[in-house]
């Protein structure tokens, strides 16, 4: 029987899952667990995508994946050939290490997220392998408790959800974490049921914010020549200078701002969003990210999005 088609568009998030060939090792020590998480990263910088959550086990892998532009088959497809080269090189086999095509759920992203990171995040005390997080270094968990130089994790989408402050945020987000250790309901993998149409929320004093933040994404029915007529406006830029190959840091900010007030509050792709702006698709991709990563820790670039949020929504 042929195998399904994936589902795949841009913003699609994936709970991705890939075992051992016959359940054997795939990690024979630290250096193979680290060149992993190498290729994760460069191939995030390469295609653009998001990672909410991962956890490395001794013979399979967990991955939380929000695509961009790059479908989730390519993306992975070159990260698991690129660690089966390095694997079979260095420890003198040959053959498959990963058995057959992984497995990848699609997830609705804002009802559902976050029992999924916290259910990716504890495999490793459920399989046995630790008795508190901190002593398994192979997850994502630490990123969103301490970012690291060169992180893997897009913390600031999910620590969101937790506070209006980064060390509220974290401190709420570790509460969650331990609170689905006492969960007996928590300890197997969630599922979307597709043929129902049933969304899983998560439980307790979460579900009001993420039903909030359910309502209000893509709630933004302007147009993107609009936004930055309204936005140039207010910030006293010129919209040709928006779409020139200035570089100055005030342009360059608002350009960014542009970039990611048109994908996450009107859903445009990242193609439409270049092409009107007049520049690259990967120059679209990497102003999201660098303006998701310093909403929290950059006053400045926290108090802009604060007033554009509310220029937008006042022109509705």
């Amino acid at each position: 029987m042929p195998r399904k088609p994936r589902i795949e568009f841009p913003g699609a998030v994936y709970h991705v899952f890939a075992r051992g060939n016959r359940k054997q090792l795939i990690f024979y020590n630290k250096s193979d667990y680290v060149k992993y998480l190498h290729l994760v990263y460069d191939y995030k910088e390469r295609y653009m995508f998001h990672v909410y959550a991962y956890a490395l086990m001794p013979n399979h892998i967990h991955l939380l994946i929000e695509t961009n532009e790059i479908p989730l088959s390519v993306i992975m497809q070159g990260l698991q050939q690129s660690y089966t080269q390095y694997f079979n090189l260095k420890h003198n086999q040959v053959g498959h290490v990963f058995q057959g095509r992984y497995k990848a759920s699609l997830c609705d992203k804002d009802s559902y997220l976050l029992e999924l990171v916290r259910y990716i995040h504890l495999n490793p005390i459920r399989a046995g392998l630790a008795v508190e997080l901190f002593e398994y270094p192979w997850t994502g968990h630490k990123e969103y408790e301490m970012r690291p130089q060169k992180a893997i994790i897009d913390a600031g989408y999910m620590l969101e959800y937790f506070g209006p402050s980064l060390s509220e945020a974290r401190k709420y987000y570790a509460q969650f974490i331990k609170d689905g250790l006492k969960d007996n309901n928590n300890r197997t993998v969630p599922t979307f049921d597709y043929t129902e149409g049933t969304i899983p929320t998560a439980r307790g004093e979460y579900t009001t914010q993420l039903k909030t933040k359910t309502r209000n994404r893509g709630s933004i029915s302007l147009d993107l020549d609009m936004m930055i007529t309204i936005i140039c406006d207010r910030f006293r830029v010129m919209p040709q200078e928006i779409r020139s190959a200035m570089k100055s840091p005030d342009t360059v900010l608002i350009r960014r701002l542009l970039c990611y007030f048109a994908r996450t509050m009107c859903c445009m792709l990242v193609k439409d969003i270049a092409a009107n702006l007049k520049i690259g698709e990967t120059t679209v991709s990497k102003s999201i990210i660098w303006v998701t990563s310093n909403m929290r820790k950059n006053a400045k670039v926290k108090k802009m999005v604060e007033n554009i949020n509310a220029i937008l929504s006042e022109n509705v």
